[in-house]
Order: structure tokens, then C-alpha cells, then sequence
């Protein structure tokens, strides 16, 4: 498999050195804040913070969390040697996405046909910036890559992205979209199922939390009247927020709705 080829099946394009390094912050400050520090004592654990809304902005993968990614709440253990076993899944994380992602390797550089990869870059949604990244890989092995070759399988590869019923699929399934399409009806057919795939992705989110919340309830004999209190008050703050996150759903639905009939998609 290609170098970084793993990471293009899960992550979104485009995916830059700058938000690798950013989310591999994200994750230090996770072990720090979810485990604090193995060579302290343990120390009764804070209280439930509520989750936070997860607003995307263009920088960032929308929707990922590494720290949720690599450890989620259902599998964390409560002992020491689980939060041992937590704070290495994410060292694990970081170390793929600051080493297993680049862009190409020195292999790649010497042997890549650059116009089968214009084609293959565009098909995924990459802008024209992509290129950058393969210039600043392959300056190591005093490799230029064919621009113009590339860009021309780009626009090939685009020809197939930029379809209209793409747009909704990848709004769906909640993909970042960099703005290479030419066509505007592609952006708003985007916009519109991406709302959709937030709100079906918030009501997810939201059921987890309120299913572990519940679980506690059930299943931890050490917790007082008063600790049982907030949660069950926690578990209706939620259930509200799933309410309108149903409402938004629902919105979503019907706009989609809407833009599909009027473009006869």
C-alpha cells in the first residue's frame, strides 16, 4: 500500500502537515486532561463535563476527534493499567499522523506515473495546493514532479468528483469539500446533505453519551445519591439537546429535500 494510502481511506482531504501536527496537540492535551500524570497518585476523577457541539471549520476534519477516535468513553478503563493502555492507543494515533501520512514516499517519487495521480487527486476532492505537498516530498530525492501532467489528470479526476449525486454522498457522510467544483449547484447540494449528516451525526453522538451515562447509573455501586442526581440531570440536559438536534434533523431532511427536486437529483 502507498505510503499514506491507510490514511486517505479514513481521513478527509485535503490533509495538511500543519493539521496533522494540530491534532497531534489535540491528543497530548486529551492524555493530559482525561489521565493527568501516571507517576502522580490517583486522584478521584473530575466531574462529567458536558460535549462540547462539534462545529467544523475549513482548517479542521470535520467531525474528527482524535481523542474520541482512539479512546472512546465506553472503553476506558477505570484502573491505572487501563489508563496506561489509553494513553498509548493515542500515542499510537499521533505517531500515524505525524509519520504514516505523507504525502508520498521517495519510492513513490522516483516511479509515480504524475498524470495517473492527478486523476487519483482528483477524484478524492484535492484543490490545486495538493501539489505542494508532493514538490516538498520528493525535493529529498531532487525529484520535480510533472505539473502539468498532473494537473491535467486532476481536471480528469474532477470531471468525476464534481457529479451532482457525488455532492450529496459526501455531504452525507460528512467529507470536507475544498471547492473545486465549478458547478454551484454542487457546493449547495453539499451544504444542504452535509447539514443533514451533522445533525444524523450529533443525534449519534448524543445517544452514546447518554448511553453511557446510563450504564454508570446501572452499574456503578459506588456512586452517592448526590453524584446519582447529576447524572440523571445530565442525562435530561442531553436528551433536550438530542430533542433539538431531532428538530435540526428533520430541517436538514426537508431542505435536502427541497434542492434535490428543484435540480433533478
Amino acid at each position: 500500500m502507498p505510503a499514506g494510502a491507510a490514511c486517505d481511506h479514513w481521513l478527509t482531504p485535503p490533509f495538511s502537515a500543519d493539521l496533522a501536527s494540530r491534532l497531534a496537540l489535540q491528543a497530548i492535551r486529551s492524555i493530559i486532561d482525561r489521565f493527568g500524570d501516571s507517576r502522580k497518585p490517583d486522584r478521584k476523577a473530575p466531574p462529567r463535563r458536558k460535549p462540547a457541539s462539534r462545529k467544523s471549520s475549513p482548517e479542521r476534519l470535520d467531525g474528527f476527534n482524535i481523542a474520541a477516535y482512539a479512546c472512546p468513553e465506553e472503553t476506558q478503563e477505570k484502573s491505572s493499567g487501563g489508563r496506561r493502555v489509553a494513553r498509548a492507543a493515542l500515542v499510537g494515533v499521533v505517531l500515524v499522523l505525524l509519520g504514516g501520512c505523507a504525502a508520498m514516499s521517495e519510492q513513490e517519487c522516483l516511479s509515480t506515473d504524475w498524470y495517473e495521480r492527478g486523476v487519483a487527486d482528483g477524484r478524492a476532492g484535492y484543490p490545486p495546493g495538493r501539489i505542494d505537498s508532493y514538490r516538498e516530498a520528493c525535493a529529498q530525492v531532487q525529484i520535480r514532479p510533472d505539473i502539468a501532467q498532473w494537473e491535467q489528470g486532476r481536471e480528469v479526476g474532477l470531471e468525476e468528483y464534481c457529479q451532482l449525486p457525488e455532492a450529496v454522498q459526501r455531504g452525507l457522510d460528512r467529507y470536507s469539500y475544498a471547492r473545486v467544483c465549478s458547478d454551484p449547484n454542487y457546493e449547495r447540494l453539499y451544504t444542504a446533505a452535509k447539514a443533514l449528516g451533522d445533525a444524523r451525526h450529533q443525534i449519534e453522538s448524543i445517544d452514546s453519551s447518554i448511553s453511557s451515562l446510563e450504564r454508570d447509573l446501572l452499574n456503578n455501586n459506588k456512586l452517592d445519591d448526590k453524584k446519582r442526581d447529576e447524572l440523571r440531570a445530565e442525562i435530561r440536559n442531553l436528551e433536550r439537546q438530542r430533542d433539538r438536534a431531532r428538530d435540526d434533523r428533520g430541517d436538514a431532511e426537508r431542505q435536502l429535500d427541497r434542492l434535490r427536486t428543484e435540480l433533478g437529483v
